[in-house]
């Protein structure tokens, strides 16, 4: 696979299947781009949203000022929760062109949930890389 990087931007094409209505798949080919938490924390300035896919626990923790928290994943076992998170998403966030930032603990579970707001027509969504880990480890803002 092709992967371009600079210091600032990561875009690796991702393919994500989507369950549609019924039984039916349907597949989506789009670009995922993943930033620093630092590039992120500007971003959030600029307007962009940050969901937290981590659970509720994990969230409850410590997490970033205004974030919003929409589990995209059951633990342990990573199970999806797609549909749950895409009605949450589609009822927090109505304005499809609302920019978003995704993060969870690491990385994992935001990558895997990207593409699943790409499908669904959000077409601005960051993955934010290193997860809340590298949030902490920059020293960003925390609300505990």
């Amino acid at each position: 696979q092709n992967a371009t990087s600079s210091s600032t931007i990561t875009h690796l094409p991702c393919f994500s299947l989507v369950k549609a209505k019924g039984s039916h798949f349907t597949s989506t080919m789009a670009e995922m781009i993943s930033k620093t938490p630092a590039e992120c924390h500007k971003l959030i300035q600029e307007g962009y949203a940050y969901v937290d896919v981590r659970t509720p626990d994990e969230f409850a923790g410590a997490h970033s000022p205004g974030a919003v928290n929409i589990p995209a994943f059951a633990l342990p076992g990573l199970t999806p929760l797609q549909d749950e998170f895409l009605a949450k998403i589609t009822a927090t966030y109505p304005d499809k062109t609302q920019k978003m930032i995704l993060a969870c603990a690491s990385g994992r579970r935001s990558a895997l949930a990207v593409p699943w707001l790409l499908a669904a027509g959000y077409p601005t969504v960051v993955d934010m890389a290193k997860g809340w880990g590298g949030w902490m480890e920059a020293a960003l803002p925390v609300d505990k």
